[in-house]
């Protein structure tokens, strides 16, 4: 799988994700505050810093392994 296509399946995940935390937020308060809105923020911030991390990760690994062999 290349970069390019790795990063567009996690960017469509991530906003798939995202959105369906919003309409959750959404359908039990019955709108937004400020309070929900930096928390949605600060769950989608995580959410990629996360991604973004294991992503390097397993890329770094990925690449040492081959340059092993």
């Amino acid at each position: 799988m290349t970069n390019r296509r790795r990063a567009i399946l996690t960017g469509v995940s991530l906003s798939i994700g995202f959105l369906l935390s919003i309409l959750l937020f959404y359908f039990k308060k019955g709108q937004f505050d400020q309070q929900s809105l930096f928390f949605l923020g600060t769950v989608m911030a995580y959410s990629i810093l996360i991604v973004v991390g294991i992503g390097w990760y397993l890329q770094r690994n990925s690449k040492k392994k081959d340059g092993m062999m």
